[in-house]
């Protein structure tokens, strides 16, 4: 029984640098050479520049011509330029998708009325049309702003505690997203 909560009470306490680890090797697969990022220090000081490269406890810029080197546990935020044209394709997707229902109806009424010739094609067009002009829309909008991604923020925060009592051995786990 001692032996459990000697084990919960070591995993409690490495899980937060686990998480910080696992952070810092995600930031090397989210950033390349030359990507333009803003760093955000603890203090509160702001340092822009370009990324020379990235290692599991140091991210190397250069700002101005010179290097800089900041240790990962002095980094809050780290912030890369550009942003994802995915969320705008998707949001276009689905507002397209929203007009070839509304424009769907209007066929169907349309072909019941008519019993037109055109109507088979018709019923494809209307869906396929607005999808379509919705997908084009939505990523010509999104790639038009310039934006900037959070790819390293160590204000995310996962915390472990043991609880120990009469009759009761656990683990509380918290996670804190700010």
């Amino acid at each position: 029984m001692r032996a459990h909560v000697i084990t919960l009470v070591t995993l409690a306490n490495l899980l937060p640098a686990f998480a910080q680890r696992a952070a810092a090797q995600d930031l090397s697969q989210k950033l390349k050479s030359q990507d333009e990022v803003t760093v955000t220090l603890r203090d509160g000081s702001v340092q822009q520049g370009l990324v020379e490269s990235v290692s599991t406890s140091t991210l190397t810029m250069t700002s101005f011509g010179k290097p800089r080197t900041f240790d990962l546990s002095s980094v809050e935020t780290i912030r890369k330029q550009g942003d994802s044209i995915l969320n705008g394709t998707i949001i276009g997707i689905v507002a397209g998708a929203g007009a070839g229902l509304a424009l769907e109806s209007f066929v169907v009424a349309y072909c019941n009325n008519e019993n037109g010739i055109n109507c088979p094609s018709l019923k494809r067009s209307a869906w396929s049309v607005p999808i379509a002009i919705g997908t084009v829309l939505g990523a010509a909008i999104d790639s038009s702003r310039v934006g900037s991604t959070v790819v390293f923020s160590s204000r995310n925060q996962v915390g472990v505690s043991p609880i120990v009592g009469p009759g009761t051995i656990g683990v509380q786990a918290r996670i804190s997203l700010r």
